[in-house]
């Protein structure tokens, strides 16, 4: 087995929040339902979402939202 952590960034300038939630939402579907992550050599067994927030980026005028996962990889055999 291998563990692989990942975050994903995802920045908006539109006003409020909820831009950057939907496409943070689109980005976790993808990630875990959606065929997940692809390594070459590896197939995923397990993946999920570990944790999500959204903030106000330090400029003011950009909302940020982070998504983190965590991703169980086991070797193709041969």
């Amino acid at each position: 087995w291998s563990e692989v952590f990942s975050t994903v960034r995802v920045y908006s300038r539109a006003v409020g929040r909820p831009e950057a939630k939907r496409i943070a939402g689109r980005v976790r579907f993808v990630l875990t339902k959606a065929g997940g992550l692809t390594v070459p050599g590896f197939v995923m067994v397990t993946g999920h979402c570990t944790g999500h927030d959204t903030a106000e980026h330090a400029d003011g005028l950009t909302t940020q939202a982070i998504v983190n996962f965590e991703y169980r990889l086991a070797p193709v055999s041969p």
